[in-house]
């Protein structure tokens, strides 16, 4: 990946795509698409480019097969051989009206990427106006173009706060839109607790060491 891609996490990469955790998972598992799409040194982080093949490869099982789904993502790699190194501005450029860029044809098949492409972009769109840097509160992810932390919004509207008031007290919020985008973001980026139990750990997590433990009993007379 390059400095200007977008890393998104699997749950982010799951919202982008519009599928589940489980599926996007996949994309990894079942070698679905090469390494380049994904920043293994980063968590598993996954591109912009990935997201969209990834909405494609899930959303059309209903009517193409996978050997179909697998040899049209191969085809667009084969026009686009650097596409898994393009950068998020170039991606948003692939996709317009007219252009053929996304459009595969297979024999009698015609295909449209760009349908995937679109809702992917939109999602990506309101999920970066949530932004992270150093200078400005040492990190805290913010609203863009403002010094107000996203958690702190997502709280007041999960506690059902009005606009209205948040407004009042963050004028230096323009829009409305940024309220969802703070509301995506914190629901993708929850605070990481310990788990409760062992089913609840995550699959990506490893087993380092196991310990048993001995309790004692003990009789307790009244």
């Amino acid at each position: 990946m390059t400095n200007n891609q977008y890393n998104a996490t699997i749950t982010e990469a799951a919202y982008l795509a519009n599928i589940p955790d489980r599926e996007i998972r996949r994309i990894i598992e079942d070698e679905i698409l090469n390494t380049a799409f994904i920043n293994m040194r980063k968590d598993r982080c996954f591109n912009l480019a990935a997201c969209v093949l990834a909405s494609f490869y899930f959303k059309s099982s209903e009517y193409l097969y996978k050997k179909c789904r697998i040899l049209v993502i191969k085809k667009l790699l084969e026009k686009i051989p650097h596409l898994a190194e393009v950068s998020d501005s170039e991606v948003f450029r692939l996709h317009s009206e007219n252009d053929e860029t996304w459009k595969i044809h297979i024999e009698e098949l015609s295909i449209d990427l760009g349908v995937f492409a679109q809702p992917t972009i939109e999602r990506f769109e309101m999920l970066h106006q949530v932004v992270s840097l150093e200078k400005i509160m040492d990190g805290e992810p913010i609203l863009l173009g403002t010094r107000v932390p996203a958690r702190t919004i997502s709280f007041l509207v999960s506690n059902g706060i009005s606009y209205k008031e948040i407004i009042e007290q963050y004028p230096s919020i323009p829009n409305y839109e940024l309220f969802q985008s703070a509301k995506i973001w914190s629901d993708l980026n929850l605070y990481r607790l310990a788990p409760k139990k062992i089913a609840d750990i995550p699959a990506e997590w490893k087993l380092i060491s196991t310990i048993k433990v001995k309790f004692k009993k003990y009789e307790i007379f009244n």
